[in-house]
């Protein structure tokens, strides 16, 4: 985990008005310390979002019977490295 503090960036953007006065009412009913922090979270939803996207279309095209084929070789090549009980 890392332990250096987050680097901010200041960057501008335009967007409705009405988003921004839904984000300033959040703000003032103490949802969110400033404007800077609601943004940062719904862009960090957002990312998330679009990376669940992504993996569920990759997770898609697995074939499940091929996974566990891979798997139950990866385990037998395991058990043959380190053993039945296992060193970790």
């Amino acid at each position: 985990m890392s332990t250096q503090p987050t680097a901010y960036i200041r960057f501008s953007t335009t967007v409705p008005a009405v988003l921004v006065n839904q984000v300033d009412a959040l703000v003032a009913a103490g949802e969110y310390a400033s404007r800077s922090a609601a943004i940062a979270e719904a862009l960090e939803l957002a990312l998330r979002r679009h990376m669940d996207r992504l993996i569920e279309a990759e997770a898609a095209k697995l074939v499940a019977a091929e996974e566990q084929r891979e798997a139950d070789e990866g385990m037998v090549d395991y058990g043959e490295t380190v053993g039945r009980e296992g060193t970790f």
